[in-house]
């Protein structure tokens, strides 16, 4: 599972839009924080804390664990807007 520590300033800037994004996408998509924990196999406090961008080293298996529960491409997790 991924730390909570923090990390460099850019980091935190990717952590913080990635978790604008997966926010973005989970309401586009009409889903709850619970249903995105069901989806993702993950607890909702740990949804909670990604969504806060409390959530920090990330690794590629959370950004398509995530993309492919919400139905989008990684890259619009990583990216600047979600679709």
């Amino acid at each position: 599972m991924a730390s909570t520590t923090s990390s460099g300033s850019g980091d935190q800037l990717a952590y913080r839009l990635f978790a604008v994004n997966v926010r973005r996408a989970r309401e586009s998509k009409g889903l709850s924080v619970p249903e995105l924990a069901r989806r993702t196999g993950r607890k909702v406090e740990y949804i909670e804390a990604v969504e806060m961008a409390q959530v920090t080293n990330l690794k590629i298996r959370e950004v398509k664990v995530f993309a492919t529960a919400l139905g989008v491409d990684e890259a619009d997790l990583v990216g600047p807007q979600v679709p």
